[in-house]
């Protein structure tokens, strides 16, 4: 994750009571094996995958409703504790389906067992419940360039034109 600096300010500002800093980056990753997720789904971002460009990688991007254990750095595995109202990172797979029309609702998910599916590895299921459904989940970001035919691991609603932001680099 990046480092800020921080330039002091010439005026005292104070918010409104009740507010709390956003930040607008996640926290860390999601790993299944660490326990359940209580989370509000809020945007998906597209990449190429970085094992086979031609084939999509999804991350969700979620609100978490109760602190979860996240993983902070991808390349030390180190973990932390996300709070209540952090943003985290969630990699979706097909396993994940049921995620798609839990835009904007509380869903919790934990990992739930592997189905075969005659495929050479199993596919992790994942139980996903909910109190209500949401809306579709949207895309914020396409950055693939090379993976644009590729089936996509949950059903999403593209915003904007499929490559308006493929020109950019990934935000990790």
């Amino acid at each position: 994750m990046a480092t800020a600096t921080t330039v002091p300010q010439t005026q005292s500002v104070k918010a409104p009571a009740g507010y709390s800093e956003e930040k607008g980056d996640i926290t860390g990753f999601w790993d299944p094996q660490t326990g359940p997720i209580h989370m509000i789904p809020r945007s998906v971002r597209l990449f190429d995958s970085k094992v086979d460009a031609t084939k999509v990688s999804a991350l969700l991007y979620a609100e978490l409703i109760d602190p979860c254990t996240v993983v902070a750095d991808l390349a030390t595995k180190e973990t932390t504790i996300a709070k209540k109202g952090d943003l985290v990172g969630v990699w979706l797979k097909p396993g994940m389906k049921a995620l798609a029309n839990l835009g904007g609702v509380p869903a919790y998910m934990y990992e739930d067992g592997v189905l075969d599916t005659g495929k050479p590895n199993p596919m992790t299921v994942f139980k996903v419940m909910r109190k209500s459904r949401g809306a579709q989940l949207p895309v914020e970001a396409d950055f693939r360039s090379r993976s644009k035919a590729a089936p996509l691991p949950v059903p999403v609603v593209l915003m904007a034109p499929a490559d308006a932001s493929a020109d950019k680099a990934p935000p990790f």
